[in-house]
């Protein structure tokens, strides 16, 4: 009589089968290959069949693994009942491995053999819907990486597709490379590759490159090597090598044209016509500046031929070099010390020199001072978002030259950071001196500033130009003055002006209809949202990027920022970072970061390529938007309920700090302000869109930060008009300011900016 079954030995049955072992394992390894499937598509915008095809395949793979499996088990049941045994359920698992191995290898034959068979069809779907699509998405999000690889990936197959040449001219160019010498190797690679692809031979013909920005480099016998990295070549560029042992060794090659400045600041310059010139690749280093002291140049006048202007008089060659000594006393950069260069620092670029210096050491090598013209077309400011990144600037001290990656559009290295270089042009009493240094915060790479001639700091170095025998250096090298505007002289505003002014700025209060775009917990610190709305005009959505703490309770406080005008030329709010601002978020406030017309690549108006004001209606139209843009971003923190909407503040560094006089006089919900290296513009605006036309109206507690050389925002008719004129109470404002130009420590910025808004807004309590 056969025992009735019980659920445990039901149980054990079923667990001495294969079967049972066979498709739960297939059932897992499927997930994971349909989660991997899904996490691809998403990442590399795949098309959407990819997925439904994976699906199907798995389905008709588990009726392959359950056959072999049953198959499996029986066999191996006869096998044990032959040698006179029963199936001992120790023994099934490697039974089942084996069998499991020849399930997956039947279904591997079925879903090749159905790959197989349907590739026509897929690769017509793929062709003509997906492909485009993707591309399409791809050039919208700027997204160039993908949209490269995509549309190279079908350039042979698609050739003749009049649809996608269209679309793949959005993310590629084609375009034809020289060179002298010709008949050099040229390599390419992408920013988001580390292997150089070969191109070839110059003269390269038709070869597609991405947009986005990419390197070349180019290599000849008996010539140095070069490299560059750029947004674009324009097809016919003729790239030239420094033979080895010529005057132009170490140097990169400049092409002539006109050229306007594009530095904040001074955009408002007329273009000027420059003939081709030639770089020095590196920064001046110790040891090369060396070969000049140690030759008796402070003792000989032949190299110093500029008048010493010393507190607006002209003092002798004595008395000059008894001013360029170093710590010592002895002739030489003031960084030195009894004569020489730290151990170990000859490959640093030389540093705490005067102008005096730098074109006496240009002098004695038979080269110039760049002028700012020469100094910025070399420099690719256009280039920031890429070059800056890679550059030393806010960093934590000097390094050897032609260590960095931050190489220009013309090879040149360290442009940016490292050591700041002095310049030939004049500004009243002060020189030019650009590229900032490795203490200066990074968007000091496209700002241009000045600093008194006498100069000495520690970050001061210097790069030099040759320029052709018949160069016509007079409107490069002239004299840049700076325009002047008595604040003190002009009447405040009415009461009834002001209201009308203010009315300008007003817009309906409908609805946002956010979108989160990107969530980012990457960071130890604070989560980095990305979220989209409507606009307050022409039907536009616009951006934000919201950084929130991850080591204290909501309600958070908040600051608002508004970006130097380096943001201008910056082209991805996906690569947007707290930067200095990291403080923030990492002590227990959120930080905003809106993006407004015109920055990071929103807009498209040729006014927002500089922030210089107009007298012009399409400048105020501009001005109202930004006013609206930071409107809207502050309605969106109401719609959250992790903000705290009474401790909110205002943060505008160089451009939004100016800005920000405007912003705080008619927007009310701020509760205190920091203005970093702001001031009043000599430039004016119609007075309605004129910070200085606000500034009595402001009453939040500010807080400035400011140079004491700062070329954009001059001590005294700039920076100290704007603090006197506040409307502030005298209690609840402060002007700091500290030695330097366009830039305050970094640490000092900190310690402050803390301080304040720990009065204004109250203390953060950590979790």
């Amino acid at each position: 009589m056969t025992e009735p079954r019980t659920p445990k030995t039901l149980l054990e049955e079923i667990h001495a089968r294969s079967l049972w072992q066979v498709v739960l394992a297939y059932l897992g390894v499927s997930w994971a290959v349909l989660e991997a499937v899904a996490l691809f598509s998403d990442r590399y915008g795949l098309p959407g069949w990819l997925f439904t095809t994976a699906l199907g395949l798995l389905a008709c793979g588990l009726l392959v693994v359950m056959v072999a499996g049953l198959f499996g088990a029986a066999s191996g049941d006869s096998g044990d009942r032959a040698r006179g045994r029963s199936a001992a359920p120790g023994t099934t698992w490697g039974r089942a491995g084996l069998t499991f191995l020849a399930a997956c290898a039947a279904w591997g034959v079925i879903a090749t053999a159905a790959l197989i068979s349907s590739r026509g069809e897929t690769e017509a779907l793929l062709t003509r819907g997906d492909v485009l699509g993707s591309l399409q998405r791809f050039a919208d999000a700027r997204q160039w990486d993908s949209a490269f690889m995509l549309s190279r990936a079908y350039e042979q197959d698609l050739a003749a597709d009049s649809a996608f040449a269209a679309v793949r001219e959005r993310v590629s160019r084609a375009v034809d490379l020289g060179s002298l010498p010709n008949g050099a190797s040229v390599w390419w690679r992408a920013p988001w590759s580390e292997e150089w692809e070969e191109l070839g031979s110059t003269p390269v013909r038709g070869f597609r490159l991405p947009l986005g920005g990419f390197s070349l480099r180019l290599e000849a016998e008996g010539h140095e090597g070069l490299e560059v990295s750029v947004t674009t070549v324009v097809s016919g560029t003729e790239f030239r090598l420094a033979a080895l042992g010529s005057p132009h060794a170490g140097m990169v090659f400049v092409p002539g044209g006109d050229f306007q400045i594009q530095s904040p600041g001074l955009e408002s310059l007329a273009p000027v016509t420059l003939g081709s010139y030639w770089i020095d690749r590196d920064e001046v280093t110790n040891a090369e500046y060396a070969e000049f002291v140690d030759g008796g140049a402070y003792r000989d006048p032949a190299y110093w031929t500029e008048p010493f202007i010393l507190d607006g008089r002209e003092i002798s060659f004595q008395d000059a070099m008894s001013l360029l000594v170093d710590q010592t006393g002895l002739p030489g950069p003031s960084t030195w010390v009894g004569g020489d260069y730290a151990e170990g620092a000859g490959n640093h670029p030389v540093t705490g020199l005067a102008w005096y210096e730098a074109a006496a050491y240009a002098r004695f090598r038979g080269k110039s001072l760049p002028t700012i013209y020469h100094w910025n077309r070399a420099a690719t400011t256009s280039r920031a978002s890429v070059i800056t990144p890679l550059s030393n600037l806010a960093g934590s001290g000097l390094r050897d030259v032609a260590t960095t990656e931050a190489v220009t559009g013309y090879g040149a290295l360290d442009m940016g950071g490292n050591a700041r270089e002095w310049c030939w042009n004049e500004s009243d009493e002060n020189r030019f001196i650009l590229g900032g240094g490795w203490s200066d915060a990074q968007y000091m790479f496209v700002d241009a500033y000045t600093q008194p001639a006498w100069d000495r700091s520690e970050i001061n170095g210097l790069r030099l130009a040759l320029f052709g025998d018949d160069e016509d250096l007079t409107l490069a090298a002239r004299s840049i003055p700076r325009p002047t505007r008595d604040f003190y002289a002009e009447a405040p505003i009415s009461d009834e002006r002001f209201s009308t002014y203010r009315s300008v700025f007003a817009y309906d209060r409908t609805e946002l209809n956010t979108t989160t775009e990107l969530v980012d917990s990457a960071s130890g610190d604070w989560v980095r949202e990305i979220v989209s709305f409507d606009a307050a005009y022409a039907g536009e959505r616009m951006q934000a990027v919201l950084f929130t703490p991850r080591n204290v309770a909501p309600p958070y406080q908040t600051v608002v920022y508004f970006p130097g005008s380096n943001a201008l030329f910056l082209d991805d709010t996906y690569e947007v970072r707290p930067g200095l601002h990291e403080f923030l978020p990492k002590n227990g406030r959120a930080f905003l970061v809106p993006i407004y017309r015109g920055t990071y690549g929103r807009g498209g108006n040729a006014l927002l390529d500089t922030d210089q004001p107009s007298e012009t209606v399409a400048y105020r139209e501009v001005v109202v938007q930004w006013v609206r843009d930071l409107g809207r971003s502050i309605d969106y923190l109401q719609t959250r309920g992790d903000i705290d909407m009474d401790r909110l503040a205002f943060f505008g560094t160089s451009w939004g700090a100016r800005m920000g006089v405007l912003m705080l006089a008619v927007e009310p919900r701020f509760q205190a302000a920091i203005l970093f290296v702001g001031g009043l513009k000599h430039q004016r605006a119609l007075p309605e869109a004129d910070p200085s036309s606000y500034v009595h109206r402001v009453t939040a507690p500010v807080l400035m930060l400011n140079g004491r050389y700062d070329h954009f925002f001059p001590l005294e008719s700039s920076q100290i008009p704007l603090f006197d004129l506040l409307g502030t109470p005298t209690q609840d404002k402060s002007h700091q300011v500290y030695d330097g130009g366009h830039s305050v420590p970094t640490a000092i910025v900190i310690r402050e900016s803390q301080a304040w808004l720990d009065r204004y807004l109250g203390p953060v309590r950590q979790r």
